[in-house]
Formats: C-alpha cells, structure tokens, sequence
C-alpha cells in the first residue's frame, strides 16, 4: 500500500505544479528527482539518471521527431497550405464542423509522437469564425488523433499486446475495435456543441494533393516503406523547402516560432521521468499488492494499466511494463479475452488523462489553452468511454464463439 501511496504523491505533486501553469518539462524533472526520493535512491544518483536520460538515443530522437513535426508544421503554415487544406477538405464534408475531426483523425493513422502537433495548425485554421475556444481545439485536435490507436494495426502497443500474450494481431484488434467507434461517436457529439457551418463543395483534386503530399508522403514512407520516421521528417522538410524556395529568413522565423529550447525540456522531461519509473521499479509490486488484498480481477488489470499510463504518458510503456505481471491473471491458460480488453483499455483510458502525455501537452501548448478546463472536457469523454466498457463487459463482449 505504501507503494501506491508513494506514486499517488508524484502525480498529485504534477497536478498540482501544471495547473500552477510551472513549466511542463521541468515540473516532470522535478517530480523524476521526487520519484526517486520516495523509492529511496539519494539525490546526487536521481540527478545521474535524469541527467543520462538527455542524451540517450530515444531522447535525441524524439526531440528531433518533436522538432521536426513543429518545424513543418510552421513552414506549412507560412506558406499558406493549411488554408489550401482547409478549403479543400470543407468541400469534401460541407460542413467545417467535421473538417475539424478530419484532419486530426487523418494524422492520427500515423504512429508518431506527438503526433497531435502536426493537426494543430490546420484545427487552428479551420476553427477561423465557429468561435472555438483555445480549450475546445486541444481537445478536438488530441480527441480525433488518437481514435484510431485503439485498434490501428500499426500502433506498437497492439503490435506488443500480441507478441506478449502470443496471439495474432488481429484478434486484439477485434477486442478493441469497438472503442474506436465509441470515441468517433463521442467526439461527433462533441462538434454539435459548435454551431453549423455550411460550406460550399467546389473540390479540386489537385489543390488537394497540393496540401496534403507532405503528411502523405511522410505516412507512406513511414508506413508502407518502413522507412526511419526521423529520416522520413527530414527528408520532407528538405523537400518542402526546396520546392517552395523557402528563404533562410523564412526558414529562421519558423524555426524560432517552434520555441525549440522549451521543446527540448520538456522531452527531456518527459524521457526523464519515464527513466526514473523503470529505474526505481515503482510499479512492478502493485498487481501482487493488489491481488494481496483482495482486489477483484476485473479492477486490477483496469487499474494497474491505467496508473501506469497515467505516470508515463506512453501507451506502450504501460503495456510493455505492466502486462508480463498480469500474465498469469488473463491467461490462465487459454487467454480470458474480456479481460485483457478491460487491460488494453484500462492503459490506453490511462494515456489519455495523462498529465505527461507528449500529445496533450504539446497541443494546450500551442493553443494556449487553459489546464483545468481542457482536463475537465477530456475527463467528460474519457468517462464515457469507461463507461462503454463496463457495457462492453456487462454484456458479454467479445461475443460467444469467438476463438484465439
């Protein structure tokens, strides 16, 4: 139980910095340096870790994946491309409401981090004259981003789902399948809020494939390529700077808007306190705890994935660290499927709320948006999606007669 009380401090300790508006990266510095107070490694090793953390490989090239995304983004912008994207894409839907879920979502196919960052420029243009709020666009952005991870083949946490419990990648897709739907639905019942916004279909092909040939080619050579992604970023930035002559002064400006040293503390944050959790084995006593205690099942493999998550940020994280000590209460021996449902979900409802998810705090980041009040709109959807799983599981999803 001390271990539970120990991790509930450093999250009510983030909480309490970020919604003082502290700086995001180093309030996760310091509750890295926390963390390891707390499961007893002295100071001067805590500042060792973290400061190894900076330079490790994952760190230096998420930074420059991070760098990347804003840096197009800003280019693009510049160049006028969004309001190009945004025109073409009213004309598909004919009503700028759903062009606003269109374009995250569309990212959203590409497993990425901090992906969000790459839709926020064109949410941002697209909500010119509905009377967005800076809240309300982080939350469209992040929400429609990141309904396909639920079951998107090509998310490593499906991928690494599979491979731990040593089953087909499809059959996790079909367990979770159904939340992808929920959280479209949600997030459609969330534009209604908006007032509607006629627009008139007048689509051109070509201007089309003019806005969106950058993330395009990014996901195809990423997805279908298997190219390195930070090679990919690159290599289209380059690209879009050669067929467009961007200028150096150009170039400059929109590399300064990108607030590059703010980006590299906060991966370094980010990374840091990710380092921390796995160095101090903080979380891998909590399902003996709970089970010790008498906990139901069905709540352990919930709630020790969406802790998890709700530390580190990183869906794949969680699972990779929490599933091997669920193991033995899923599969047992055949792998009881509505549970691990009830785990996948559990760590992915966990990313979500995450005060140190690289998404969220990169999208409130750029709109600027206020804490409490974009956390308690993402907390209403994510409450409903628990709640479609309790259904879910109430009535006896996946269905009878479906095999591994």
């Amino acid at each position: 139980m001390l271990t539970l009380i120990k991790l509930s401090s450093v999250l009510v300790f983030l909480i309490i910095c970020i919604k003082a508006r502290l700086n995001v990266g180093g309030t996760l510095l310091l509750g890295s340096l926390l963390l390891g107070l707390l499961f007893n490694l002295n100071p001067a090793e805590s500042v060792k870790i973290i400061a190894a953390s900076a330079i490790e490989f994952q760190t230096i090239k998420l930074y420059w994946i991070v760098l990347g995304v804003s840096l197009l983004g800003a280019i693009l912008n510049r160049l006028e491309k969004l309001d190009l994207l945004v025109s073409e894409v009213d004309s598909i839907f004919g009503d700028r409401r759903f062009s606003l879920a269109a374009v995250p979502a569309f990212i959203g196919l590409l497993p990425m981090p901090g992906g969000a960052l790459v839709s926020a420029p064109f949410v941002e243009s697209m909500s010119r004259g509905l009377e967005v709020s800076a809240e309300y666009k982080t939350v469209l952005n992040y929400w429609f981003r990141h309904i396909w991870e639920y079951s998107w083949p090509l998310y490593p946490a499906i991928i690494l789902s599979a491979a731990l419990f040593e089953t087909q990648v499809w059959n996790i897709v079909y367990l979770t399948f159904p939340y992808t739907l929920f959280a479209i639905l949600f997030g459609a019942l969330l534009l209604t809020r908006f007032p509607q916004k006629k627009t008139v279909r007048t689509l051109k092909i070509r201007r089309l494939l003019e806005a969106v040939w950058p993330v395009a080619a990014i996901i195809i050579m990423h997805l279908v390529f298997k190219l390195n992604l930070a090679a990919v970023l690159i290599f289209t930035l380059a690209l879009v700077v050669f067929i467009y002559k961007v200028g150096w002064s150009e170039f400059s400006f929109c590399f300064n808007k990108t607030r590059p040293l703010a980006l590299l503390i906060l991966v370094w944050g980010v990374m840091g306190f990710k380092t921390m959790i796995k160095s101090t084995d903080s979380v891998e006593g909590l399902p003996t705890l709970l089970v010790n205690a008498q906990v139901p099942v069905e709540v352990i493999v919930f709630c020790i994935p969406f802790l998890v998550s709700l530390l580190t940020g990183l869906t794949v994280a969680s699972v990779g660290t929490t599933f091997p000590f669920l193991l033995p209460l899923i599969k047992t021996p055949q792998i009881n499927a509505s549970l691990l449902m009830i785990a996948y979900i559990g760590a992915y409802l966990g990313i979500l709320l995450s005060p140190v998810h690289l998404c969220l705090v990169l999208t409130r980041q750029y709109f600027s948006a206020d804490w409490v009040e974009t956390y308690k709109k993402i907390l209403q959807l994510v409450s409903a999606m628990a709640l479609s799983l309790i259904v879910m599981y109430l009535v006896g999803y996946p269905f009878q007669g479906f095999t591994w």
